[in-house]
Formats: C-alpha cells, sequence, structure tokens
C-alpha cells in the first residue's frame, strides 16, 4: 500500500522527496527487527525484494534496469544481505563483550586457537528438524564462514559498523 501511495504522488515529488520516502516508510518496515526478518521464508524474501526493487523503480524512475542495477545506484543492499549485517554485528558484540547475557548465553564461543580459525561452536542440529534455521545456528556460519578476516580484526564496534558496509555476503547458505 505504501509503495502504491509513493508511485501516485512521485509524478509531483522530486527525487530527494521520493529517496526519503523510500527510505523512512518503505525501508523502515524491513529494517525493524532484522533478525526476526533473517528467518522468514525463500517466497517471502522474494516478495520482500519485489516491493523494494518497485519501490526502487518508482524512485528512480528507472523501469528497464536490473534490481541489481538499481541497487548499486542506490547504493543499498537486499534486504537479506542487511540482515547479514545484522548478524554480524550481533556476533561481533557477543565476541567482544557488548550485548547483553541473554545473547551471550545463545551462542558457544571457542577458547584458544582452533585448527579451523573458528570462533564460535555451532550447535548439532539436524537440516529437517527445528534449529537450522535460527540464530544459533546462523550466527556462528556469518561469523566463522562468511564474514573476511579484515572485519573481524576491527577493534571498536563503530570501526566494525563502517567496516561491513561495503561487505556484500557471498556463499549465504540459506535457501
Amino acid at each position: 500500500q505504501k509503495v502504491s501511495a509513493l508511485a501516485r504522488i512521485a509524478g509531483i515529488l522530486p527525487f530527494q522527496k521520493r529517496h526519503i520516502l523510500l527510505k523512512t516508510f518503505i525501508e523502515s518496515q524491513f529494517s525493524y527487527c532484522p533478525l526476526i526478518w533473517m528467518f522468514c521464508s525463500c517466497t517471502m524474501n522474494k516478495k520482500i525484494n519485489r516491493i523494494h526493487e518497485r519501490a526502487l523503480r518508482i524512485v528512480y524512475r528507472d523501469y528497464e534496469s536490473s534490481f541489481e542495477d538499481l541497487l548499486k545506484k542506490d547504493k543499498s543492499l537486499t534486504f537479506h544481505h542487511r540482515n547479514i549485517h545484522q548478524v554480524a554485528i550481533e556476533m561481533f558484540k557477543v565476541k567482544h563483550d557488548l550485548s547483553p547475557p541473554f545473547m551471550k548465553d545463545i551462542f558457544t564461543t571457542i577458547d584458544g586457537e582452533t585448527h579451523s580459525g573458528d570462533d564460535f561452536r555451532r550447535p548439532n542440529v539436524n537440516s529437517v528438524k527445528k534449529g537450522c534455521r535460527s540464530l544459533r545456528n546462523f550466527g556462528p556460519i556469518v561469523w566463522n564462514n562468511m564474514l573476511p578476516d579484515k572485519h573481524k580484526s576491527c577493534k571498536t564496534l563503530d570501526e566494525f559498523k563502517i567496516s561491513i558496509k561495503t561487505w556484500e555476503p557471498e556463499n549465504c547458505p540459506c535457501e
């Protein structure tokens, strides 16, 4: 409904106003509680991306470029990638004792050097049963396997957040 409203008034608004409406009324809906959105179904992720793509097309008045080109033009990422960033931020907080105690209790850290270089232990989960699509399982995957070492070496949370802004997660094991 919000994208339709944006489409109706886009013709009378300058780019800057359209862009502000995109960020505040549409993107903010999916930026709220990203750790919850992280585990929605593939079908739901596709719907979110279609909404995002439609809104970007209206804002940029570009109906021919690909979704990836629109994202580059907007200097943004898909919501799934944004959610992976949020998981990485939470893992950084846990690693550096910046998170609330209940978050630290969710993850098992590995003390000392390991042959794999992992910092967090993944729980034993069966992909068929519950648990594989959980923060407890996915957080260590993001930190141990997906996040490049150059980001892990950041000393402060602000430095880490700036560092990962340009990171585009690859090899995501999500469906």
